[in-house]
């Protein structure tokens, strides 16, 4: 059971969750059973990093005046050259 939810949950619950999965399914087992079966068959999760935003295109701050009065719309596509 415990191998068989370790494969359809990606690899990456943790026995926390692992545990709270197999109730669902009606198999109630212990917190460090299931620590120790995995300990015994090698098998690990992976920790997901989750994703952070680290830009904020919304904030209220002033922007740099265009000192050198540079253009920045484009007539047309740059093509190759050739």
């Amino acid at each position: 059971e415990i191998q068989a939810a370790y494969r359809h949950t990606r690899e990456t619950y943790s026995p926390e969750r692992l545990q709270h999965d197999l109730a669902e399914h009606r198999a109630v087992i212990g917190l460090h059973r299931i620590k120790r079966i995995r300990r015994k068959l090698g098998l690990r999760y992976i920790q997901r990093r989750r994703f952070k935003v680290t830009t904020d295109s919304g904030h209220c701050l002033a922007v740099a005046d265009n000192l050198l009065e540079q253009k920045f719309e484009a007539t047309m596509p740059r093509g190759r050259s050739g």
